[in-house]
């Protein structure tokens, strides 16, 4: 109940006109109503009584009649349509908008697969609800004027023809609540789906490296069976009610037969009375089916709505406080005070104890085994993570009490795992200040040394880079992520392993275009290849979630310890021998 007034509510800003489709939609219901009234003087006083004058004016009637009610019925239909557009056109954007501003803690552990099944499918399922509201209520109108009809017409045979009403009822509503419940299974198994999917064609390039053609048919084919086990129980029980409806119907029909035959015999009504009675009552499995198939598809809605809800009432774990102000603009130091970080439902600490202080424009570099921390200490910068102890200031401000907005102003990235919108090169560039101009567009991109090639493509800047950037090379991808940062002009900069990925060539490009972006700036270097970051102000050795040595490139070879090693190691590596 709750989650039906929940859906209710989003349709209140459109209740006047869900009342004008309703009063409309109790119009087109008339026509069955209409048609089991005219059955008895049609029969009675035409073809019996013989009066040509009410034949004459018959058709003119049921033409009109036909007309009023089909065009209100098109229009109705329409109109309830559009309706529900606009409202789940409001729930999609709204789950959209939830999407974005969830923390990265969610996405570490949701399936995107999942969560394109909420938007896409559940959504689609909601908008199906929503069409039907309106239709919930008119159906029971063409049976609430069908019944009447017969009622008036000969309200004992209708008494005892309606005994059967409430079993049937009953029924309906076990099966839309079983329905329900196979519909939520239904909707996940979907989502498992469209997860293998998404990640089959997201890493199409390891499918193909790694032979995984028959393993992941083969998995895909077990998802698909499953889904078919499910969707095939669901079928069973939606289809169950249409025959249970057809015999109960041929029931009364051969009641209505034996029974209103012998009333016309004896005299007690006319053969008019009962056939309007047996054509009102034969129009009524129609609508009940329609009721039915309505209830179904409502309860699908609501299943779908729960999913939907779910989301929607998801908190981020990092949002603005209620007292959070603006930070200005970045002008003395960024302090790591006692600072301590786990993952959320994770017992290891990732950070322990961080106690830094970095000057503005100092270049920092963290270097370290893989799982050290280095990701995770930069991280909190920007608070993509909040602290789990201690406190991340900005010129004093501790960041849970600047907002995220003008936080995420001072911060630029740069990292290995270069991400590009299925939009054109300016437009990319152009995400990092969308406020722009296209010179300062080309100004940025001539800074990355971007440039030249960029005016190499079909387009230049107008050509499209494919999903994820496909059509662009590493090291220009790495080259417009860097303009990006550049047009974007924050003062803090992180570069996460922003050239470990890519050949010499592209490396030396991209290796001026940071120094280019560094310039003014303080910045976090984390640094796969130990010969990019000799000339850090500091460099800040990190093993276990701690700082186990700090110093310049100097000061720490000098001390002969873990950073010697890695350098040693990588020197080594490069001139092909081991130490």
């Amino acid at each position: 109940m709750k989650t039906l007034r929940r859906v209710l509510s989003y349709a209140k800003p459109y209740r006047w006109e869900f009342l004008g489709v309703l009063i409309l939609g109790i119009f087109a219901s008339s026509l069955q109503p209409g048609a089991a009234l005219s059955v008895k003087p049609f029969l009675d006083d035409i073809l019996v009584g013989k009066k040509r004058d009410i034949l004459k004016m018959m058709p003119l009637f049921i033409i009109c009649f036909a007309i009023f009610c089909s065009v209100s019925r098109y229009i109705y239909t329409v109109w309830i349509s559009y309706l529900s557009e606009r409202i789940v056109r409001t729930i999609r954007v709204e789950l959209y908008k939830k999407y974005i501003s969830l923390s990265l803690d969610y996405y570490s552990q949701a399936s995107t697969g999942r969560m394109m099944s909420v938007i896409n499918s559940d959504v689609i399922l909601m908008l199906e609800a929503y069409g039907r509201i309106n239709s919930l209520f008119l159906d029971p109108f063409t049976i609430i004027g069908l019944i009447s009809v017969s009622f008036y017409r000969d309200w004992k045979l209708t008494l005892i023809s309606l005994v059967m009403m409430p079993p049937l009822v009953l029924m309906i509503s076990r099966i839309g609540k079983k329905l329900r419940k196979m519909t939520h299974q239904r909707q996940e198994q979907w989502a498992t789906l469209n997860s293998t999917i998404h990640e089959t064609l997201s890493g199409i390039r390891i499918v193909k490296a790694f032979g995984l053609e028959k393993f992941l048919h083969r998995k895909f084919r077990l998802d698909n069976e499953r889904l078919l086990g499910v969707q095939f129980r669901w079928m069973k029980v939606e289809g169950l009610l249409a025959p249970v409806l057809g015999i109960l119907g041929g029931f009364g029909l051969a009641f209505l037969t034996v029974y209103g035959g012998n009333r016309v015999l004896s005299q007690q009504v006319s053969g008019g009375d009962i056939f309007s009675v047996g054509f009102a009552l034969g129009f009524l499995i129609d609508p009940i089916k329609k009721l039915n198939s309505l209830y179904i598809g409502f309860q699908k809605g609501l299943a779908a709505a729960t999913r939907v809800f779910s989301i929607l009432d998801l908190t981020p774990s990092v949002e603005n406080t209620p007292h959070a102000l603006p930070l200005k603009t970045f002008s003395k130091n960024i302090t790591f005070e006692q600072v301590s970080f786990k993952y959320k439902n994770e017992e290891q600490w990732v950070l322990r104890n961080i106690n830094l202080t970095i000057q503005k424009g100092e270049v920092i570099a963290l270097v370290g085994s893989s799982g050290g921390g280095k990701t995770t200490l930069v991280n909190l910068v920007p608070r993509f993570y909040d602290v789990t102890e201690g406190a991340i200031s900005v010129d004093g401000m501790d960041v849970r009490d600047v907002t995220l907005e003008s936080l995420s102003q001072q911060v630029a990235l740069v990292s290995q795992d270069v991400f590009l919108f299925n939009d054109t090169v300016g437009a990319n560039i152009a995400y990092g200040d969308q406020g722009r101009s296209q010179k300062d567009v080309v100004e940025a991109a001539k800074a990355a040394h971007a440039h030249d090639f960029i005016m190499e493509l079909p387009h230049q800047y107008d050509t499209v880079v494919g999903e994820r950037g496909v059509k662009l090379s590493g090291g220009e991808r790495q080259r417009i992520s860097i303009a990006r940062a550049l047009l974007k002009n924050a003062p803090i900069l992180i570069l996460d392993e922003a050239t470990s990925a890519l050949d010499t060539e592209s490396e030396i490009l991209v290796q001026k275009a940071i120094e280019q972006l560094m310039k003014g700036r303080t910045s976090f270097i984390i640094a796969h290849r130990l010969s990019t970051i000799q000339h850090a102000h500091r460099i800040l050795v990190l093993s276990d979630g701690e700082i186990v040595e700090e110093g310049t490139h100097e000061t720490l070879m000098k001390q002969e310890g873990q950073y010697h090693k890695f350098y040693q190691l990588q020197f080594s590596k490069q001139l092909g021998y081991q130490p």
